[in-house]
């Protein structure tokens, strides 16, 4: 949650919702502007993506969580107040994403409004690096094949010469 002006991101959000697939072990963490129900509905559906389905969710106790789950027919589970092990898991998947996120702007040296950004790329790599035990991945769990796209690193400077279009096509002709 994102309590200063200085906290906040470039794109105006101020919170983010972390939602954690314990079966693939896949991470997401969305940026929002608001701890709405309607957010967190909106986030639930962009994990599930159009094929998937969430079968059981556990969460805090938070209020909006519960209506967006009950909005959308999710079963779920609050953890108990004042009980961390109900919720340990989750507050493990938290610490990780906002030490991974505050790694990746301090090696991109990018301010901390830059957060939702490095926050996306991060739960991003994790999922499509493979474990150096298994050789498995989050990704290849959930997709059922290995992540086949580039891996460039956050902030990295990217060079790229735009497609054409029929404005700049036109606009040459005329």
């Amino acid at each position: 949650i994102a309590r200063s002006a200085r906290s906040q991101s470039v794109t105006g959000d101020h919170d983010a919702l972390l939602i954690y697939d314990r079966a693939t072990k896949w991470v997401d963490c969305y940026p929002v502007r608001t701890q709405s129900a309607n957010d967190a509905a909106y986030r639930f559906l962009a994990f599930k993506g159009p094929k998937d389905t969430i079968k059981y969710c556990h969460t805090d106790d938070s209020r909006s969580l519960q209506r967006a789950l009950r909005d959308l027919n999710i079963p779920h589970d609050p953890s108990t107040p004042g009980r961390p092990r109900t919720n340990g898991v989750a507050e493990r998947q938290v610490k990780e994403v906002v030490h991974g996120t505050r790694t990746l702007l301090l090696k991109a040296g990018l301010p901390a409004c830059f957060w939702p950004l490095a926050m996306r790329h991060f739960c991003f790599a994790r999922n499509i690096m493979a474990d150096p035990i298994t050789g498995d991945s989050a990704y290849r769990r959930r997709h059922g094949k290995d992540f086949q796209g580039a891996l460039i690193p956050f902030g990295a400077k990217i060079q790229f010469l735009p497609s054409p279009t029929a404005d700049r096509k036109e606009s040459a002709k005329g």
